[in-house]
């Protein structure tokens, strides 16, 4: 029995010799571990209104690489699935950042939620993942 800590995607094998001057295993097995990217997303402010724009910052957890695909997602809160508005990379520290603008009369008196997916990419060592969503009230 192990338990391993999955701060990142990896294979490993487990092995056991049935003697313990054995050159050979006994027995052998790989195990593929699927650790998933987290991250923190902030918004600021976390009222505005219509017209005015929000500015939606966050950064990787665990292994900070630059280049990381960070796909920025948003819906009205309590309806409908995540829509897309915008594709970001990350920087060197594992930042990233962007803005969304409130252009419709109709998102006034209403709340929305916001989330950042973060994409696998090469050298960085985790799953697709997402951040908590976080709620933006506009006036």
């Amino acid at each position: 029995r192990v338990t391993v800590r999955a701060k990142a995607s990896r294979q490993l094998q487990l092995a056991w010799r049935a003697r313990a001057n054995d050159a050979r295993f006994a027995a052998n097995g790989y195990l593929t571990l699927k650790a998933r990217a987290a991250g923190t997303l902030r918004a600021r402010p976390r009222v505005v209104r219509v017209g005015r724009s929000v500015r939606l910052t966050g950064r990787l957890k665990g292994l900070r690489r630059a280049g990381v695909p960070i796909v920025l997602q948003g819906k009205p809160r309590g309806g409908g699935p995540f829509q897309t508005f915008a594709d970001v990379t990350s920087t060197r520290r594992g930042t990233f950042r962007a803005r969304y603008r409130f252009r419709s009369g109709g998102s006034r008196g209403r709340q929305f939620v916001f989330r950042a997916r973060i994409r696998r990419a090469p050298g960085f060592p985790y799953e697709t993942g997402v951040t908590r969503t976080v709620r933006v009230r506009v006036r």
